[in-house]
């Protein structure tokens, strides 16, 4: 059994939120200079508009990645006095979630356990009551947890 105990502070929530929307933000950014292109090679406009153009959108999703994105997150997390609770929480073998699992992200200090209703858990490294058995949390993550839904994207 994996006991745990902590508070996530508006660093950990941000830095949740940003690690969590990264595909997205490449896809749009990729999906975004991809049209662009095309449209631009369909209707033969100038390539310096096109950079130009391209420029300024990759401005914007930057803007919106470190501007809008932290003041955003900033309001949600204040709002919602959930996301600052002090959380004390156990995991177990054959445990059972509410929610079913969508997604598990691993980074080197934490895990986010996603769910289909676009909520996540964090569980960090430091929250663990023996940190030593970190290594031991993410081995038992791999092999017990498993996301119930697959993504639309890899269905077949």
């Amino acid at each position: 059994m994996f006991e745990f105990h902590g508070k996530a502070s508006f660093n950990d929530y941000l830095t949740m939120v940003r690690r969590l929307s990264y595909r997205t933000t490449f896809v749009i950014t990729l999906v975004g200079l991809i049209v662009g292109k095309v449209i631009f090679e369909t209707f033969k406009w100038s390539e310096t508009l096109l950079i130009i153009l391209a420029l300024v959108y990759l401005f914007l999703i930057l803007f919106n990645f470190f501007i809008i994105l932290p003041v955003r997150s900033k309001k949600k997390y204040l709002e919602n006095k959930n996301l600052s609770e002090e959380r004390n929480f156990t995991f177990s073998k054959n445990q059972n979630f509410e929610v079913p699992i969508y997604k598990i992200s691993f980074f080197d200090d934490v895990i986010y356990i996603s769910s289909i209703n676009q909520q996540a858990m964090m569980i960090k490294k430091d929250w663990l009551v023996d940190t030593e058995k970190w290594e031991s949390f993410v081995v038992f993550v791999n092999n017990e947890l498993k996301p119930q839904i697959i993504p639309k994207i890899n269905r077949r």
